[in-house]
């Protein structure tokens, strides 16, 4: 079953307790151009059936994996090491009634045992960089994945550029997260992908979100001023959205990549 991209993850506006944006999320979907990209990219290489089962490795605030469960009715496994993003998950999870799982863990502290050949799709949106050994989950993701099934990763490159910040650590959204790979290209990730034992087919492009970089950072350094964050929020749409006119960078920001075991 094909998943829409039109007002990606406007389940998420539940979970916001700012008026103007629960009301910018239900008209509009995600305010974040590169995860509509992301998106669009995943949904339309990749086809979620009811009878799936899902790993989603750093799912956040849930916002793909219910989305994903929502459309299809398949079943999420999220993993995430920050508990309050995991409430938010499970909340919109149980206001839809969906059948997803979500488990606050650290996947590098504390492993978990999923079986071999468990899962039909395995994501990993944003996160492969906040491993200190990534190229180790990837090899996990080939274990965890059934003959034939298929993985979805969204990842910066090393070109990523930091427009004020030079460290997300305590400035960003990720706790005390310290960002710890400074992005990869696409050859070392198909690489690693081989020997993980992707032997199927395998397509990949780079994104340009330099101006998203921009005004994403600007957000978050003004996050706590309520009134000036809300009044900012219309100029992603702008910024945004001219990623696809002015491409800063001459190999993009970011990779999106989905492998065939």
């Amino acid at each position: 079953m094909k998943i829409p991209t039109l007002r990606f993850s406007w389940l998420e506006y539940y979970s916001k307790k700012n008026i103007f944006l629960k009301f910018y999320k239900y008209c509009f979907g995600t305010s974040f151009f590169h995860s509509r990209a992301v998106a669009h990219f995943l949904f339309h290489n990749l086809s979620f059936e009811k009878s799936n089962l899902v790993l989603d490795i750093g799912s956040g605030d849930g916002n793909f994996a219910n989305w994903i469960s929502y459309h299809s009715g398949c079943t999420v496994i999220g993993i995430d090491r920050l508990s309050g993003r995991i409430a938010l998950a499970k909340e919109t999870a149980q206001r839809y009634h969906l059948p997803n799982k979500f488990i606050c863990l650290d996947l590098e502290k504390n492993p978990i045992n999923f079986k071999n050949k468990s899962f039909d799709k395995i994501l990993i949106i944003d996160t492969l960089e906040h491993f200190r050994n990534p190229q180790r989950i990837i090899h996990l993701a080939g274990n965890w994945l059934k003959d034939n099934g298929n993985l979805f990763i969204s990842t910066p490159t090393i070109n990523q550029s930091r427009i004020f910040l030079h460290s997300y650590h305590n400035t960003f959204s990720y706790g005390d997260d310290q960002h710890f790979f400074e992005g990869f290209n696409i050859p070392l990730l198909i690489n690693w992908l081989r020997k993980a034992g992707f032997g199927g087919k395998i397509k990949a492009k780079y994104t340009f979100y330099g101006l998203h970089q921009f005004v994403w950072e600007v957000s978050e350094v003004i996050r706590k001023y309520k009134i000036f964050y809300t009044l900012f929020l219309p100029l992603f749409e702008i910024f945004t959205s001219l990623d696809h006119i002015i491409r800063i960078g001459k190999k993009g920001n970011g990779i999106i990549l989905s492998a065939q075991k």
